[in-house]
């Protein structure tokens, strides 16, 4: 994030288009992590406190919410940011790689006048070419830098992986920062036996890199509406 801690935003969701869609952050405040596994005890008195089963409850609801969420752009700003998808995609597809999200961090618009001019001086410095950061691992592998001739770079977005779209959610303005995460996991046997394992699970996230992206693609497309 850009230089601020998880909960300087009012809404995070991490989303990959699949069951595995849930919300991080709901006003400014951590969601807590409260999954309910065939594994483990379930959430009910006298096992687990009424703190439990309401934090349950709110992991929950946060699920159904991401999975479902509606976001509200102009028509520019929906097509270049698909774009910059669909290039991510082919590449992701490419190497072989699946299992990952879109982030989605929201910060509630101010009205003042003050905080327009500062919003529209920071949205000047923004300029997107690509959500995937070109980083270093140790000193083995390095992502392969883009040479620009896929797309030209648009107007939405600021440092080489930082991406900043205005969007409309639930009749308030938003400043909605998107990147792609935990996208270095490689579709390999250990994936694979997953898949088997969860057999009966109809949208899962262990699925082959290109019926992901295209999954993906669709989902965060749908999510996507124009409407601002």
């Amino acid at each position: 994030f850009p230089g601020h801690e998880a909960t300087y935003f009012d809404l995070l969701y991490d989303i990959k288009g699949c069951d595995d869609d849930k919300k991080l952050i709901s006003g400014n405040r951590k969601v807590p992590i409260r999954r309910n596994r065939w594994y483990t005890l379930p959430y009910r008195w006298p096992l687990f406190s009424r703190t439990a089963i309401m934090e349950r409850a709110m992991y929950k609801s946060g699920k159904i919410e991401a999975k479902t969420l509606q976001i509200a752009m102009n028509m520019q700003t929906k097509e270049e940011l698909m774009g910059v998808l669909s290039r991510d995609m082919r590449f992701l597809r490419g190497k072989d790689l699946m299992d990952y999200s879109l982030i989605l961090a929201m910060k509630r618009k101010k009205e003042s006048e003050g905080a327009k001019k500062e919003e529209e001086a920071d949205k000047r410095k923004r300029c997107p070419r690509f959500l995937i950061p070109r980083i270093e691992l140790g000193r083995r592998r390095r992502l392969p830098a883009r040479n620009g001739s896929l797309d030209k770079p648009s107007d939405i977005c600021s440092r080489k992986s930082e991406c900043v779209v205005e969007a409309t959610y639930a009749g308030e303005k938003y400043s909605a920062y998107v990147g792609l995460i935990d996208f270095l996991q490689v579709w390999n046997m250990k994936k694979k036996i997953a898949r088997l394992i969860k057999f009966c699970e109809h949208n899962k996230s262990t699925e082959p890199p290109s019926f992901y992206a295209d999954r993906f693609l669709d989902h965060i497309n749908s999510s996507l509406v124009v409407g601002w």
